[in-house]
């Protein structure tokens, strides 16, 4: 089964499960997770009428009021005095943090590891927020995609979607608009070309809903990704194939076609001279070899209806953890209503002096609402990892499966060797058939030496299918398989490194907002 076989048959499962299920969590379909817009209309009256029953209120307050709302100054002031003091230390901290900032920049240094955010939880609340989750600074980008090789800006010109690819290759820059087709087309070409080799996959086709913002979005992600894949690799970006691509001029698909025929001869040229890897191997490597690239299946079978479940529970989670989101900024917000609304007149407290609308709540309350609405869900970024890791098992399946259809063809060239003997054996014999039934004896001569360069040739054929499959046997057991598996180590503790990073973001900003919650009602005395 082909690359696009395999991509087909996984779409169209999903696709039958969306028909069957129409009620079920989906990211891809334009869903609106946000607060009922008529939220705001239906309270800010109610909140008028009772703004005006409190100063009503408030005209008939009584003298043994007044005597006591004293007392709740003096306390006042002193929340105040100790508020003042707070922001002259967090206007120190933030100086700190922006000298601290500003050398980790010029060093260059990416996102902190895990074990260095979890032993900064020791340091003080604002400070370890900042030091830990530098990226929640404006000032500082430190998120930047520095890698040249990008898939940016879809716009849809007609019934197509084109993209703006950008990279290197050994000509220098190269830039311009390419369709996924194209991306299509490049993969053909070098699987087609290069068989048996392992080549990163492309999301596959798709024709019904392709034209949603949220799959426009992921199906950029994942042709980036293929591209900064295949970037990793000298011998693509000077192939032919990549270049057709790269400096596109006119007809892709024709420029393709318009390459040399692949011939053994020119496949094993091509491996001989990109991979060092001898034609000449012992046997017992080569069986130690073949044993090793068997486990995969095996792999295979075991953890793609794995990554299956975990992609169907982390889709689910997605936009259920957005709606969390928008419900929690709501809170929020409602919590400061209330504190401006009713406990500034029932303690008589202004409102800098309040709880939820203290100073240093304020502040650790801007990155909590900084942090949700920042447009970001790790729990889809877990989603797009299950769907890149299964993309990738079928890909190195792929490369599997050409590398036995090698096998098939050498087996074949073999074959007609046999086929080409047994001819010469029936002329010799002098056996009639159709085809020689009226021919001369000069003629069947002239046959024979026909049949015996055509054995001779195809003899080279399969001396070079044998050198092609010594070759690959050892590349995937000790060079694509390997790789792929220290990918597959490096991407986990990766994409795990940044889901727990942002949990513990959330975790740490709402821990230190409702700390100072619980500081702020400390000092009232009760």
């Amino acid at each position: 089964m082909s690359a696009e076989d395999s991509y087909d048959k996984y779409y169209h499962e999903e696709d039958k499960y969306d028909q069957e299920n129409p009620d079920h969590y989906d990211p891809y379909q334009e869903q609106d997770y946000g607060i009922n817009d008529n939220y705001d209309d239906e309270y800010s009256h109610d909140y008028e009428d009772r703004n005006e029953e409190y100063k009503t209120n408030a005209m008939n307050i009584n003298h043994d009021e007044e005597e006591t709302s004293g007392i709740y100054e003096d306390e006042g002031e002193n929340i105040e005095e100790e508020e003042y003091h707070e922001e002259e230390r967090m206007e120190d901290r933030e100086e700190s943090l922006q000298q601290t900032d500003k050398k980790i920049l010029d060093s260059e240094v990416g996102e902190p590891s895990l074990e260095k955010t979890v032993s900064s939880q020791s340091v003080e609340s604002q400070e370890s927020i900042d030091m830990v989750f530098p990226h929640l600074n404006k000032k500082i980008d430190k998120k930047k995609d520095h890698n040249p090789y990008k898939v940016t800006d879809p716009i849809v010109t007609g019934n197509h979607i084109s993209y703006c690819v950008s990279g290197f290759d050994n000509d220098g820059k190269f830039s311009g608009s390419r369709r996924y087709n194209d991306f299509f087309m490049l993969r053909e070409a070098l699987t087609t070309r290069w068989p048996g080799i392992y080549f990163p996959p492309i999301p596959p086709k798709k024709h019904v809903g392709n034209k949603t913002s949220k799959f426009v979005e992921d199906r950029r992600y994942f042709l980036e990704r293929f591209l900064r894949k295949i970037a990793n690799h000298d011998f693509i970006l000077i192939s032919e194939e990549f270049k057709i691509f790269s400096r596109l001029n006119g007809d892709m698909k024709k420029s393709i076609s318009n390459l040399p025929r692949v011939t053994p001869m020119l496949i094993l040229e091509r491996l001989k001279n990109n991979f060092n890897v001898s034609e000449d191997n012992p046997d017992m490597k080569l069986t130690e070899s073949k044993v090793e690239i068997s486990k995969f299946n095996a792999y295979f079978n075991k953890v793609v209806p794995v990554l299956e479940v975990l992609k169907s529970q982390v889709k689910a989670l997605a936009p259920v953890t957005q709606q969390q989101k928008d419900v929690y900024l709501e809170f929020l917000r409602m919590l400061e209503d209330y504190e401006y609304n009713d406990l500034a007149f029932i303690q008589k407290l202004p409102l800098q002096k309040s709880i939820v609308n203290s100073k240093s709540c304020n502040t650790i309350k801007k990155k909590i609402k900084q942090s949700l609405s920042d447009g970001t869900n790790p729990f889809h970024d877990l989603y797009l990892w299950c769907k890149g890791e299964i993309y990738d098992l079928y890909a190195m399946q792929e490369c599997i499966q050409s590398y036995n259809t090698v096998g098939e063809e050498m087996y074949k060239a073999q074959c007609k060797i046999q086929q080409y003997e047994e001819d010469i054996a029936k002329i010799n014999s002098g056996k009639k058939s159709i085809k020689n039934l009226f021919k001369s004896s000069s003629s069947k001569q002239v046959d024979i030496q026909n049949l015996k360069n055509a054995i001779e040739t195809t003899e080279t054929i399969v001396l070079n299918y044998k050198k092609i499959i010594n070759i690959l046997t050892v590349y995937l057991s000790e060079i694509a398989l390997p790789q792929f598996k220290e990918d597959k180590i490096r991407t986990y503790c990766k994409v795990f490194s940044e889901f727990s990073m942002s949990e513990i973001q959330d975790s740490h900003l709402n821990v230190t907002f409702w700390t100072n919650v619980q500081n702020c009602v400390t000092q009232f005395g009760f």
